[in-house]
């Protein structure tokens, strides 16, 4: 190659911080390097001698593009070394807590690098990658942040991304090996939410278990392991009411409120469901006026209130009839109508309490009106439009606009409520 890393360095800096000719010359110097077939040879030297940030992203931009077009006809040995290469670059980069930071949007892309390269890779070609992983993991608490983070973005491109990008064969080949290898990962996982204390750390393993709880066996979600608690009671009492964590761990709960699950569940479902609001009751106060405080707060302040309204409404959509056949959970509702302090069965507690006016029952159901009046303020007009159409017409709505069709559904559930209420002071 022509172009020296000092040259290559000079032109992408002239490209983002030049003006009229001399950007345009950049650019178009630039241009003919991306479209060079051996470029990418040059990619180790440019992460490693580069001295503008924007030219070490240059140069994974084209790495990434032979990955995606040409690894298949590469020789074996040059596969090899990128791989090698990628890893070690990586792990140089996060060893240390104050590198990782530093160079946080570098090792996001090295991190998206390495699963394009996984994708073409694993398992067939890479048989060991999780093992591998999982024990690096204990070499250092910043490896192991970014650990997680790469296990999440593996995650999202083999279940949520892969229809467009994979086959289907591939598609299938990657979801299966991840579920066959998923046990180490969930050990780790939960090794980490029981013992780590680390904040960032906590943070980047509950935004991976997010990504995973939407297609993960359910007894990893419900049952209770060896250890002797279970992944929701580990959500619910160590980082609920942790304000760092509070909305990714509700977002963690609203996904499992979310799922499909068999009756033998209900039960747990129904705990899950009390004991989530009864921990919420504790972070706003029963004499909230939730319209009024939710205009004032702050943004995290808010998210919370957005993420409870899905929380509830996935609920909801998904376990309806859970909560009418379960004769515990439909008193709850009743004794939240009628402000009756005593929950159905003393080992209950009444988790709604924090939605209600005791001394203005007109208002009580207004509250749970105002909290789904947040979340379609916070929605786009056109999913709002796309539930409404489909609940004219009585058909399921998308995935988005499930969210509103709930709101018929539980206006239902609470006119039930109110007419047991009224036949009940009628005898």
């Amino acid at each position: 190659m022509s172009m020296s890393i000092e040259e290559l360095d000079a032109t992408v800096r002239a490209f983002y911080e030049g003006r009229g000719d001399t950007q345009k010359q950049a650019q178009a110097t630039l241009n003919q390097f991306k479209e060079n077939p051996d470029a990418w040879l040059l990619v180790d030297k440019i992460l490693q001698d580069a001295t503008y940030p924007q030219t070490k992203y240059l140069g994974l931009q084209v790495l990434d593009n032979v990955i995606m077009t040409r690894w298949k006809v590469l020789p074996r040995d040059q596969c090899m070394g990128i791989r090698n290469f990628v890893v070690n670059f990586i792990i140089q980069t996060s060893s240390s807590e104050e590198s990782l930071r530093s160079q946080r949007t570098l090792v996001n892309k090295l991190n998206l690098v390495l699963v394009s390269i996984l994708k073409q890779e694993w398992p067939h070609n890479w048989p060991t990658f999780i093992n591998e992983i999982i024990s690096s993991c204990h070499s250092s608490l910043p490896i192991c942040e970014n650990n997680m983070a790469i296990l999440r973005l593996l995650s999202e491109e083999v279940f949520d991304y892969s229809a467009d990008q994979m086959t289907s064969t591939k598609t299938k080949e990657l979801k299966q090996s991840m579920c066959d290898e998923f046990t180490s990962i969930y050990q780790l996982c939960s090794e980490i939410l029981r013992t780590a204390i680390q904040a960032s750390l906590i943070k980047a393993t509950l935004e991976t278990l997010l990504r995973f709880l939407n297609w993960i066996p359910l007894g990893y979600i419900f049952e209770t392991p060896p250890s002797g608690i279970s992944l929701i009671e580990t959500l619910r009492s160590r980082f609920l009411e942790v304000p760092d964590f509070r909305n990714i761990t509700l977002k963690c709960l609203t996904e499992i409120a979310s799922l499909h699950t068999e009756p033998a569940y209900n039960e747990k479902l129904v705990q899950m469901f009390t004991e989530t609001l009864t921990a919420i009751s504790k972070i706003i106060p029963l004499s909230l006026d939730l319209r009024t405080t939710y205009a004032s707060s702050n943004s995290r302040d808010q998210e919370f209130v957005q993420n409870l309204a899905l929380f509830l409404c996935n609920f909801f959509t998904m376990h309806l009839n859970v909560s009418l056949s379960t004769s515990i959970m439909y008193q709850m509702y009743v004794n939240t109508l009628t402000g009756h302090r005593e929950p159905p069965q003393s080992r209950l507690p009444r988790p709604w309490t924090f939605l209600s006016h005791p001394h203005k029952p007109n208002r009580r159901q207004g509250d749970f009106q105002d909290l789904l009046g947040v979340l379609d303020k916070a929605r786009p007009r056109a999913v709002r439009r796309d539930a409404a159409i489909a609940d004219r017409r009585h058909e399921p709505a998308s995935e988005h606009g499930a969210v509103w069709l709930v709101k018929r559904r539980c206006a239902g559930l609470v006119n039930a409520c109110q007419l047991s209420l009224a036949q009940a002071q009628v005898q």
